[in-house]
């Protein structure tokens, strides 16, 4: 994945919404079918916290994965549209598109996915199922 790290203050965008929030809001409606959802997530570009490592080399920096709090042995990872929303996780982020993100994500990750006062998750299954499957638009 290759890393653009961004200061957190350019990220900071006015909320919209865009064509991947308005399929999850039809999803949860019963008006969207995933089969919609999928080929546009490959396709959006989302904001990723990371953490930096220090190494003989100098800094890296990895997605900032944490235990999920719902299913034990598996990775969160917060992604959001906005850069905002990951902002506040840490001082640096990065921007990959959604397609890239699943072929680099480990095995046993969830994604979550900020949508104001909740959130939609992507289960670490059908992150593995989007990995083998699916193609981008």
């Amino acid at each position: 994945m290759a890393l653009v790290i961004a200061n957190k203050e350019v990220m900071m965008t006015a909320r919209e919404k865009t064509e991947f929030i308005k399929l999850i809001e039809g999803l949860e409606q019963g008006t969207t079918d995933q089969n919609e959802l999928w080929p546009v997530f490959l396709n959006t570009v989302f904001y990723v916290p990371l953490n930096a490592i220090k190494t003989a080399q100098g800094e890296q920096y990895t997605p900032a994965y944490a235990p999920s709090q719902v299913n034990p042995g598996v990775k969160s990872l917060v992604i959001s549209q906005f850069g905002v929303d990951v902002a506040e996780l840490s001082p640096q982020i990065s921007q990959v598109q959604g397609g890239d993100l699943i072929q680099t994500l480990p095995p046993k990750t969830e994604l979550i996915i900020p949508l104001g006062d909740n959130a939609f998750n992507i289960a670490a299954e059908t992150v593995a199922w989007l990995r083998e499957n699916a193609r981008p638009a």
